[in-house]
């Protein structure tokens, strides 16, 4: 469940993914998302897409190498005067265990109708329950910041980010895992 924008545009995105390991090393995963985009003076409008990705695990776990596709079907969203299509995405990123509980991360998105979109970010595990993150983005020169709580099988995040002209938008999302066993 997540929600960005602003009280003039609003995207919101309830999800549903399954994933399992194969081994102790890799991972695999699919999901089905389904999303509203709204604004404050007209209704909503809804479409749906897919992802599908694989992960692959150090033996220590200090590395992950991730590879997902989202938009599989090359979706739109209707709008009365025209349909608008959902990005269909390549996204390759690595994790690496800096140091106890502090976790740097790189990201490749790859829209498949423009150039590459580079990310980078910090994760700190600041307590066994909270985490801090900062990142940012190449192409577009935004900055994202953001906070998280994880209890068990349930996390709450809540973030920021700044665009050079979009300005200001927030996000939040809710996590919960284990719903259909581990």
């Amino acid at each position: 469940l997540g929600s960005n924008g602003d009280s003039n545009s609003a995207f919101r995105r309830v999800g549903m993914q399954y994933a399992r390991a194969f081994g102790s090393h890799w991972h695999a995963g699919m999901g089905y998302h389904y999303l509203t985009h709204h604004f404050s003076t007209q209704q909503n409008f809804n479409s749906s897409f897919s992802v599908a990705g694989i992960s692959y695990y150090s033996t220590n776990n200090t590395w992950v190498v991730s590879v997902a596709i989202q938009n599989i079907e090359q979706q739109a969203i209707s709008y009365p005067d025209h349909d608008f299509n959902i990005p269909s995405v390549l996204v390759a990123g690595v994790q690496w265990q800096a140091a106890e509980g502090v976790y740097l991360l790189a990201e490749m998105e790859k829209d498949f109708d423009l150039r590459p979109d580079f990310k980078g970010a910090i994760v700190y595990h600041l307590l066994s329950v909270l985490r801090l993150s900062v990142g940012a983005s190449g192409s577009d020169l935004s900055l994202t910041a953001g906070a998280g709580v994880v209890y068990h099988d349930v996390r709450l995040h809540v973030g920021m980010a700044h665009h050079r002209d979009l300005g200001y938008s927030t996000a939040a999302s809710l996590s919960i895992f284990g719903l259909f066993g581990k």
